[in-house]
């Protein structure tokens, strides 16, 4: 599973990066479904934005977004949007066996 976390108007730090990854570790139980996982980070005006993509097989692009004034806020909105997405979707596939 590929992690790719990348800055726009924001130094992407090594803490703010780690977090990041570490956030995104969370997702690992659905490893077998999800490709790659890309993070935006954002500062506009005072608040930053996260958008998340997560990449899955024969499935449109999940995407999460977050606007907060704490960036690792946004993070862990973003991330969580996606995850329950991700949860929603595998339980379609699940009953759809």
């Amino acid at each position: 599973m590929q992690i790719i976390v990348t800055g726009r108007h924001v130094e992407l730090t090594q803490p703010i990066e780690q977090y990041a990854i570490k956030k995104c570790d969370h997702l690992e139980k659905f490893r077998d479904h999800v490709q790659s996982i890309e993070l935006v980070l954002d500062k506009v005006h005072v608040d930053f934005e996260v958008e998340a993509k997560v990449e899955v097989p024969h499935h449109p692009t999940i995407v999460g977004k977050s606007s907060q004034d704490d960036l690792y806020a946004a993070i862990d909105q973003a991330v969580d949007k996606v995850e329950r997405q991700l949860h929603d979707w595998k339980e379609k596939i699940q009953s759809h066996k």
